[in-house]
């Protein structure tokens, strides 16, 4: 409501300076006589003690003495002041200035006297000449700047306060006086800047309190503020300045009831205090006391008949009781109001042009001339009013100043998109520029790119995202079921008046729950600071919060959904979010289109509905409805008692909000009943009662008696005990010209048939796409009146007919819920309009794949194009819909290919895509990277080049540096890569050029390149334990800042959190820790790090029961002739496992046939007989393996793939056997789903330890004691791979690489996700497997021993190719 007012207290006024020594001078008496001075001296001491008589006798006396006497003549005049003598004072100090006074002194104490007298030039000019003769005086500064702030001339004031701070940094009234100045000014954080430097100066101060709470308030830090206030109130309990803007926050911030108690109390202290009462009627109204509200507000106006902000929100309650002349008439005496202070408040002119009846009274004109009319109310307005409207008079803070949006013209069922785009006008010329702002930074459009760095931001708000309130059930799925690799998605409820709390499952779907309070500064400042990519409003009509938001921009991209289904008519909304099956089939036929914005059509239903049922079972348990019996529910516990009913009555049921329900739906019931003489129709009332009793009068008008004795106005009804209701009736009336999807459903979800007129726009389209889902449009979808009567009527009397579609809802209804198709077709829009590409077909979580032609049937429509093109000249499919719709299949079809590493089919597809759009940067950079994993290199070279001149980008700048890294040239690579990265904040060329700087050796300024592309530079330098231990935290699977928090406490936590949500950072943090322990940065132990995470083994099924399956380690084994040692190595590897008694069988795939004799009873010892060699013939691929695996492994037992040097840890292999066996071999839950352990390998702390003799002595419990064991964390390299058998044919065909190649284990990733597969990586507390690699004497590594480490770079040559994944630590 209007009038939330925020008062400081007085300010406090510096008064005279009064000179506190003895001596005074005097330019003609420069030694006076001894008596005079003696006088003097005793009348100054009296006249501070405040003894005003006696020093006046002495003052007399020295004149009498001396009647010239500058000093006497001064400070008699001060006491004449004291006594509020003016004229006195002035003639007594002037006087003593013309013999010979200080000017810097008495001129100043005369300037404050006059304007004490109101004498403003003159109290400037003597002040003015008293600073410029002492300028290091700062009582004349002071007493000036008093004079300027008089004169309203406010910046010359600041500048003297300024001027007395300087020379007096501890002045405290001058800190105060500054911020109340700045206050006025509106500059809220400077006036906040000197409120604390009057705080520092005095802690407890009422008046520095009281400015700072209300600049905070200004700047919408709302909790400061209040916390502020109490301070106030535990000082001084009866501050009703206080009491009263603590009550306007938590009044702003929806905590209603705290609120409301709070102006009462206030006005226990100040009962007549307007604004209290005014915001108290306000509270009120909010809270459904109209009657009470009432009186609070009269009595306002009783006091003060003109106080604007009262006639304000009691105009605004009559109108909303549908009583427009007299509410309109309120408005009109406050606007005049603003007029007489010359303030016109535009906000009024605004609230009286856009009125509307929210329930139309009987004499109510048709709808079109309803709209018509508020078309011209708002042109009038827009165009004459406002266009020549002052700065200083716009809005800044429209929520406030207009509180009510136009939320009923949709119900009129008109086309109203000349009037929404009018009304958008009128805020244009009303509102402040900042109204309309784009976030600061913020690029005008989304960056076009294949592949964002980091997940799309998505946010989602609403007021309405309470539970069961349809926006936050529509969008329910949608936030749930968003695939994550590629969206963090944030819900944003702004807080209600009546402080209802989000629904529960929407705070289990999103990744973030960020509450907005209802202060529309703050709330937009808050959204400027979240950065979000996409912004998708729920609605923009439903009230004024989120209408005002929508049109500033916070995002590259912000898109209305249909919680409004109606035009937002905003410039900053790009997109409208609707369905094909919810619009008019001839919608684009029609003369002109309903909709501003670019309208989203999603394909099938387009709308998700989780069913009700499950919803309220899970989360809401017993709090659905049932009647103290228990037994079931009939009408008479809704309040229709059985004897209001007919026996064997039928009853219709139209339980909308009544302003949804039009004059001429009125006649449709009437010809219902008529048609049903048993016919019974149940509506229910209004939010007011003003509202039911205009509807009942409206209905009286409309239809005879008779048929009005079968119409029942019923209580309203809450969400939960709703379906109760509805189950209850025999048909629902869908009302027109606007419907409801919630309500809809909730009667299909009863088996109630619902029916439904389609209307022309989407407004009263909802209902007949459910029933298009399910195949039922010919019961219960009619095409016009007479259709909707006789198929109502036959529903309602023909009880066989009727129970014969319910049964044919019950068995459909389950294909309208839970409809991914609506989230691949929200994934498939978003990947689009962010760079992604289209990612639909990732919503479904299983194999399948996305629908898209095969190569012949793409190469015979290039064909035809080509054709086409040439027959019509260039332009004659170019730019068509056919030739982007081929386009768009080409780009889906390399995209395919490329992901599979089918490289050579991608190149055909992007080369074609080449023709079909000439000139694009972005598909030149595609060409130049699949160039590059194809090695022709020169070619990548020069149309990565080329790409870059013409706009490519960074990405187009990153693939060049990987290209002149992979031809030699790595100071160019380097540079490029550098640019890049500057271009785009990160990303993947910030690790490239970190790697080439480890290419070189130069391991400190890889650390450095990496580290400040995540931190701060200071930290990197000064904070290397922290950056170890956050670095280290990045890289574990669900980890969340609450539980670091709690584990390594606040800093590290806020620096985790701001870390964690930069794009991409996982990989860059792997390789950071990796600069580190070469370049022994960082004391803490990465160890340590997790040990305080571990809570146990993370897939710990207790002790072996002997149930586990058997344990079969595949490893290929090969003799390395340029190394003995190394062969060696191998060998004792395989004895040590082979001595594992957790492993069953080890296989052993031979890449040359002479290797087989190292494989003896000799060198494996006791347990030869577990091994199976197996001539394989060339190095091994993961395919080679797996399938390998599913040929000789039995089913349900476990294969581990890993390299020759590597030795498992006997404890761990057991309990990773009994997980992935109780489990079905699902390490995340229950049931049959397929999981995969991707293990990171431990490092040995001591290298060169064992002496080659004594290479048979050890098992793996030995060795370790010996070499003992360090954890270096990685996610995308891992050296061995466990999975149960048999593995699936996809997944097999797809992994043919070798183990060991560069990214070969993320494509491996890549490849099981895709299949269904979770893959995890339980590599520090769970399977420990440990590298021997250099366990010999002679074999050790210079890196791990201080030495200068080789370089270790990979050529790009080698790189497995397509689509790759890291896998996260699972600790937790």
């Amino acid at each position: 409501m209007m009038g939330l007012t925020s008062l400081t207290t007085p300010l406090l006024l510096l008064l005279l300076f009064l000179l506190h020594h003895p001596y005074f001078t005097n330019s003609q008496q420069n030694s006076p006589p001894p008596s005079i001075s003696s006088l003097l001296s005793t009348a100054a001491t009296l006249h501070n003690e405040e003894k005003l008589e006696e020093a006046l006798e002495y003052y007399d006396e020295v004149l009498s003495l001396n009647p010239s006497n500058a000093d006497a003549l001064h400070l008699k005049g001060l006491l004449k002041f004291a006594w509020g003598d003016s004229e006195a004072a002035i003639d007594l100090i002037e006087l003593a200035i013309e013999n010979g006074g200080d000017m810097a002194i008495q001129g100043g104490n005369l300037g404050e006297v006059y304007r004490k007298a109101g004498r403003m030039e003159d109290a400037e000019r003597v002040l003015r000449r008293a600073t410029e003769l002492s300028a290091d005086r700062f009582g004349a500064w002071y007493n000036l700047g008093q004079v300027y702030w008089e004169m309203r001339r406010l910046k010359e004031a600041v500048s003297c306060f300024e001027r007395v701070l300087k020379l007096d940094p501890g002045h405290f009234t001058a800190h105060i006086d500054l911020g109340n100045i700045l206050y006025q000014l509106s500059y809220f954080n400077e006036s906040l800047r000197y409120f604390k430097g009057a705080l520092f100066l005095s802690p407890d101060n009422i008046s520095a309190l009281m400015g700072a709470g209300t600049s905070l308030q200004k700047l919408g830090d709302l909790r400061s503020a209040r916390e502020i206030y109490s301070s106030v109130l535990s000082l001084q309990p009866d501050n009703h300045y206080a009491l009263m803007n603590k009550g306007a926050i938590l009044h702003s911030e929806g905590f209603l009831e705290e609120a409301i108690d709070t102006y009462k109390a206030c006005l226990d202290l100040v009962p007549d205090d307007l604004s209290v009462l005014n915001n108290l009627g306000a509270a009120l109204q909010i809270r459904g006391d109209n009657q009470e509200s009432v009186e609070i507000l009269e009595r306002a106006l009783a006091i003060d008949p003109n106080m604007s902000a009262a006639l304000v929100n009691l105009g605004t309650h009559y109108i909303q009781e549908g009583d427009l002349d007299l509410g309109s008439s309120m408005l009109a005496k406050a606007y005049a109001e603003s007029v007489a202070a010359e303030t016109p408040s535009v906000g009024l002119l605004i609230r009286r042009a856009t009125v509307l009846p929210p329930v139309p009274p009987p004499s109510s004109p048709p709808p079109s001339a309803i709209l018509n009319e508020l078309q011209d109310r708002v042109s009038e307005v827009a165009l004459h009013s406002l266009t020549s409207v002052p700065n200083r008079l716009k809005m800044t803070d429209p929520v406030q100043s207009v509180e009510r949006v136009t939320f009923y013209i949709p119900y009129l069922g008109a086309d109203d998109r000349d009037t929404q785009v009018m009304i958008d006008l009128m805020f244009q010329y009303a509102c402040a520029t900042s109204v309309y702002e784009v976030r600061p930074g913020l690029s005008p459009s989304f960056p076009s790119q294949p592949s964002p760095p980091r997940p799309v931001r998505i946010g989602f708000i609403s007021k309405f995202f309470g539970p069961f309130e349809p926006h936050g059930l529509l969008l329910e799925g949608i936030i749930k079921h968003l695939p994550r690799k590629h969206f963090h998605v944030t819900v944003l409820p702004i807080k209600s008046s009546s402080s209802r709390p989000i629904a529960p499952y929407l705070t289990e779907a999103a990744d973030e729950i960020i509450t907005l309070n209802s202060d529309y500064k703050s709330t937009k400042q808050a959204l400027q600071r979240l950065n979000f990519d996409v912004l998708i409003f729920a609605d923009t009509l439903s009230e004024p919060m989120t209408h005002f938001l929508s049109k500033a921009r916070f995002a590259p991209v912000q898109a209305a959904f249909w919680g409004n289904p109606v035009t937002s008519g905003s410039p900053n909304i790009d997109y409208f979010i609707s369905a094909d099956r919810m619009e008019d089939p001839f919608r684009t036929k029609m003369a002109r289109d309903t909709y501003e914005e670019q309208v989203v059509l999603l394909d099938g239903q387009g709308i998700w509905y989780t069913e009700f049922e499950e919803l309220r079972n899970k989360f809401f348990g017993d709090e659905a409805y049932s009647n103290e019996e228990g037994s079931r529910a009939t009408l008479d516990d809704f309040g229709l008692p059985a004897s209001a009913l007919p026996q064997d009555a039928n009853i219709y049921l139209c339980a909308q909000s009544l302003f949804k329900l039009s004059s001429a739906f009125d006649d449709v019931v009437g010809r219902v009943l008529t048609a049903d003489p048993s016919g019974v129709v149940i509506f229910t009332s209004g939010r007011r009662d003003k509202w039911t009793q205009t509807f009942r009068e409206r209905l009286s008008s409309n239809l005879p008696p008779e048929i009005l004795s079968r119409i029942h106005l019923i209580p309203r009804v809450d969400s939960l005990s709703f379906p109760t209701l509805v189950s209850l009736s025999d048909v629902m009336l869908h009302p027109f010209p606007f419907g409801g999807s919630r309500t809809s459903l909730d009667g299909l979800a009863a088996n109630i048939p619902v029916v439904t007129f389609p209307q022309r726009y989407l407004r009263g389209r909802m209902a007949v796409s459910f029933y298009v889902q399910m195949g039922l449009e010919e019961f219960c979808v009619a095409w016009s009146v007479e259709e909707y009567v006789e198929k109502a009527v036959r529903l309602g009397k023909d009880r066989e007919y009727r129970d014969r579609v319910k049964g044919l809802i019950a068995d459909r209804l389950p294909r309208v819920y839970n409809d991914m198709k609506v989230v691949e077709e929200w994934t498939r829009w978003l990947g689009r309009i962010t760079g992604i590409g289209d990612v639909g077909g990732e919503v479904w979580g299983d194999v399948r794949k996305e629908e898209w032609q095969d190569d012949e049937e793409i190469n015979r429509a290039f064909t035809r194009m080509q054709a086409m093109q040439k027959e019509g000249g260039e332009n004659a499919a170019s730019g068509g819909g056919d030739s982007n719709r081929l386009a768009a299949l080409v780009a889906n079809a390399a995209r395919i290919h490329n992901s599979r590493g089918e490289l050579a089919q991608s190149l055909d597809r992007l080369n074609q895509l080449m023709l079909l759009t000439p000139g694009n940067p972005h598909i030149m950079n595609d060409v130049g990277a699949v160039l590059q994993q194809l090695r022709r290199l020169e070619e990548a070279r020069d149309i990565l080049q080329e790409s870059v001149r013409v706009g490519g980008g960074a990405t187009s700048e990153n693939n060049l540096g990987v290209v002149m890294k992979d031809l030699g040239q790595t100071d160019a690579a380097l540079a490029h890569f550098l640019n890049a990265a500057r271009a785009e904040g990160g990303g993947q060329a910030v690790e490239n050029a970190a790697n080439v700087l480890r290419d070189k050796g130069d391991f400190l300024s890889a650390y450095s390149v990496l580290c400040e592309s995540m931190y701060e530079s200071e930290t990197c330098r000064e904070g290397q334990d922290l950056v170890k231990i956050v670095s280290s935290l990045v890289l574990v699977d669900g980890l969340s800042s609450g539980f670091v928090e709690e584990t390594f406490g606040p800093d590290v936590a806020r620096v985790f959190d701001r870390v964690k949500r930069i794009g991409g950072v996982e990989k860059r943090a792997c390789g950071l820790i990796t600069f580190m322990l070469w370049s022994g940065l960082g004391s803490v132990e990465v160890e340590s790090i997790y040990e305080k995470l571990s809570r146990g083994d993370p897939y710990d099924v207790g002790e072996d029961s002997g149930m586990a399956p058997a344990v079969h380690v595949i490893v290929q084994f090969w003799r390395d002739s340029s190394q003995d040692t190394k062969t060696l190595e191998s060998v004792m590897a395989l004895r040590i496992n082979l001595g594992n008694p957790r492993i069953s069988k080890v296989h052993v795939l031979l890449e040359n046939e002479g290797d087989v004799a190292l494989i003896n009873g000799e060198t494996i010892g006791e347990n030869f007989g577990k091994v199976k060699v197996e001539l394989l013939g060339r190095r091994m691929t993961f395919a080679d393996a797996l399938d390998y695996a599913n040929r000789n492994v039995p089913a349900g037992e476990i294969a581990v793939l890993t390299n020759s040097d590597i030795i498992l840890d006997a404890d761990g292999v057991g309990k990773a056997a009994s997980k992935l066996g109780v489990m079905g071999g699902g390490l995340m839950g229950g049931g049959e789903r397929k999981a995969a352990l991707a293990l990171t390998r431990w490092e040995m702390k001591q290298k060169g330890a064992i002496a080659l003799a004594d290479w048979r002595s050890y098992d793996y419990g030995g060795l370790v004691g010996a070499v003992g064991m360090s954890f270096h964390p990685r996610i995308d390299s891992q050296d061995t791979w466990v999975v149960k058998v048999p593995v699936e044919a996809e997944v097999v065909e797809q992994s043919n690489f070798f183990l060991g190649m560069p990214r070969c284990d993320g494509r491996l990733a890549a490849i099981l996700r895709s299949a269904g597969y979770d893959v995890s990586n339980p590599s520090f507390n769970g399977l420990r497997t440990l590298e021997i690699q250099g366990v010999f004497e002679g074999r050790e590594d210079g890196a791990e021993n201080g030495g200068a480490r080789k370089e270790v770079g990979y050529e790009s040559a080698n790189n497995v190719v397509g689509e790759t994944e890291e896998v996260l630590l699972s600790i937790l």
